[in-house]
């Protein structure tokens, strides 16, 4: 098994996008484990070899890598930080990739508290709608720390085609 097939993937926000990005990571033969406020949203997949998480935290505490894929930067404050929040359950050395059309102020923030814990932050909106997400064709926006882009790169590449656009914050910018 190859380090990319290996790397035990969280993925948080199964709605429209998300889960067809999921399912494009399952299919690539990713292990993921997942989690959304609705629990059905998640049938499919678990029905394919993913495991259930009952909150952020409990994603996140098992994977390495951790995405989110979620309405609105609200929404990312309370997954990440919130109660069961997934911010203090990543493991150190750990990377978050956020997907959400998100605020790059709100994800620098939260990259500095991951920081005192030695988790990698990359923010990675997309375009692309969800026949992009379903078919693996998004166009994926990437800002962070070149070494961290290169550790993800293969996992977004199986949703899409990747641009690089500079430091933390700079894919939402």
């Amino acid at each position: 098994m190859n380090e990319v097939t290996s790397t035990r993937i969280g993925f948080i926000g199964l709605g429209s996008m998300g889960a067809n990005m999921a399912r494009c990571l399952q299919k690539a033969g990713h292990i993921l484990i997942v989690h959304d406020l609705n629990k059905s949203a998640s049938a499919e997949l678990v029905s394919h070899g993913a495991s259930w998480a009952d909150s952020p935290a409990a994603c996140a505490s098992q994977c390495d890598v951790l995405i989110t894929s979620l309405p609105k930067p609200d929404n990312v404050r309370q997954v990440m930080q919130g109660e069961n929040g997934a911010l203090l359950a990543l493991k150190e050395g750990a990377t978050w990739v956020d997907m959400t059309t998100n605020d790059a102020e709100l994800i620098k923030s939260l990259a500095k508290l991951g920081a005192e814990r030695s988790i990698n932050v990359v923010d990675a909106p997309v375009t692309g709608a969800v026949d992009g997400a379903r078919t693996a064709a998004l166009t994926i926006f990437v800002g962070g720390d070149a070494p961290v882009m290169d550790s993800v790169q293969p996992i977004l590449e199986a949703m899409g085609s990747v641009i690089r656009c500079g430091a933390l914050g700079t894919g939402n910018a």
